[in-house]
Formats: structure tokens, C-alpha cells, sequence
């Protein structure tokens, strides 16, 4: 498991917490593992859009994912295109930079086709001028699906805040274990999968279960900005205690 060490000598020190580095992995790290009890701060940008929706609108479900097209590898595309073929009415809602009828449009929409999935399932939204105008993006989103294996950060917390469940995957590396850490601290784990199969289990069960999609969407906010994830001053004073145990050992001196 290479969980993500910094490799460089003058890095003596590591901070993270039991979710994103599970205790097994310190092997894995040149540096010396610190432990805090979460290892990621959001403070929501303001004004925030809108409190969402109780619930969307009826209709067909749909899935969404607003991370970089960059991160759509193979095997991403192959979850994705399980997921729609189980759910034949869903479509998927993707960001882009890009022109609809753009080559890198149709090209997406072509791997998809490869796979089973007519191209008109795949939907584009444009990038928006305002970070509330992107927020809003998530009220046309039921189900977030992360990417895999390089997973959202940002995004998956912009989607949480907005009300909107996220299917994320338990990766090997840091990079994809932020989803899990995320879903983790809010009582969500059940919807960090172990295995590819699990990740294409959980969301289909998640896009036909419309009570506890309504549920998540009315209270998700609530909950996230009242986790340690969105407490700044509790992640201060313990980086504080940090800095001061490693200068402790780094000039020789017994912990406090």
C-alpha cells in the first residue's frame, strides 16, 4: 500500500489522521506519522446558495460528477457505465470546461457508447462564472458518483454541502481515501465502497432508495458544517500541539 510519503529528506513529518492513513500504513512513509483527529478543514466560501431542496424534482434520476474531466480513467468509466445499464432511465451529469459538440465532448460520449451507453445519457454543464452558480449545478444531481482512483476533495464537500450523497471507493493512496474520510466522519461510511462491485451496489441502491435521498438532502448540510471537517479552530490548536511535539524530538527533548 503506498499511501503517499513526501520522499524527500528535508520532510521530516507527516500529519494526517486514522482515515486517510490507517496506523498499518505508517510503513509506508519516509516520514514520521502525526496523528490528528481529522485531517481536513473546509470553511465554506460565503454566501452560500440557497439551503437545498428537501427533494428534487420527479422524474428519472440522475448521477453526477463535477470533478476534472482528467480524472475520468477507464476504470471510472467502466463504474459509471455499470451504474447507468442498471438504472436504463438514469443519465449522467458531468462538468466541463468545453463547448457542447466539442471533440473532447464526443469523445467522452463515444467511450460511453463503447461501453453500452447511448451518448445522449451524457450531459454537460458549463463552468460557471460565481462559486454560488456552481453550487447550484447540484440541484439538477441526485447521486454524486467520485471518481476512482484519483478521488475528490473539494468537490465531494461542495456536493455534501449541497444536500447531495456521494458514492466514493476506499483507495490504496491518500488521493483516494478522502471520499471515504469524508463519508466516514459523518456517520456515511456505508457509502465507501470496498470493491468495484460494492461501489456499483451502493449507488444503484442509493439512486432507488428516494426516502433516504430526501433525508440526506434536507440535513447533509447541517451535518457537515457541524463536523470536525468544518472546525477551523479545532484544527489549529491541534496542529499547534503537533508543531510543538515534533520540535520536541527534533531538538531531543522527552514529549510534554
Amino acid at each position: 500500500m503506498a499511501m503517499g510519503s513526501f520522499g524527500m529528506r528535508a520532510v521530516g513529518y507527516a500529519v494526517a489522521d486514522n482515515l486517510l492513513v490507517p496506523p498499518d500504513a505508517d510503513r509506508c512513509f519516509d516520514e514520521k506519522v502525526v496523528r490528528v483527529s481529522c485531517g481536513y478543514v473546509c470553511e465554506p466560501l460565503l454566501p452560500l446558495p440557497p439551503p437545498p431542496l428537501s427533494q428534487r424534482r420527479n422524474g428519472p434520476v440522475t448521477f453526477g460528477s463535477l470533478n476534472q474531466l482528467a480524472k475520468l480513467s477507464e476504470r471510472t468509466l467502466d463504474l459509471w457505465a455499470r451504474i447507468l445499464a442498471a438504472a436504463p432511465r438514469s443519465r449522467l451529469l458531468l462538468k466541463a470546461e468545453v463547448q457542447a459538440g466539442s471533440a473532447v465532448v464526443e469523445r467522452i460520449r463515444a467511450r460511453f457508447a463503447d461501453r453500452g451507453i447511448a451518448g445522449n445519457r451524457i450531459e454537460f454543464e458549463p463552468w460557471r462564472s460565481t462559486y454560488q452558480d456552481h453550487l447550484a449545478v447540484y440541484d439538477q444531481i441526485d447521486v454524486a458518483l467520485d471518481t476512482v482512483p484519483y478521488g475528490g476533495a473539494t468537490t465531494t464537500l461542495e456536493a455534501l454541502l449541497m444536500g447531495v450523497p456521494v458514492v466514493s471507493q476506499i483507495g490504496d493512496r491518500v488521493l483516494g481515501r478522502y471520499g471515504y474520510m469524508f463519508l466516514a466522519t459523518l456517520g456515511l461510511d456505508d457509502l465507501a465502497a470496498a470493491s468495484d462491485r460494492d461501489y456499483v451496489r451502493i449507488a444503484i441502491e442509493l439512486a432507488a432508495d428516494v426516502e433516504r435521498r430526501k433525508e440526506l438532502r434536507g440535513t447533509l448540510r447541517t451535518r457537515l458544517l457541524a463536523s470536525p471537517i468544518c472546525d477551523g479552530a479545532r484544527m489549529a490548536r491541534e496542529l499547534e500541539g503537533a508543531y510543538r511535539e515534533m520540535w520536541r524530538e527534533w531538538c531531543g527533548q522527552p514529549p510534554s
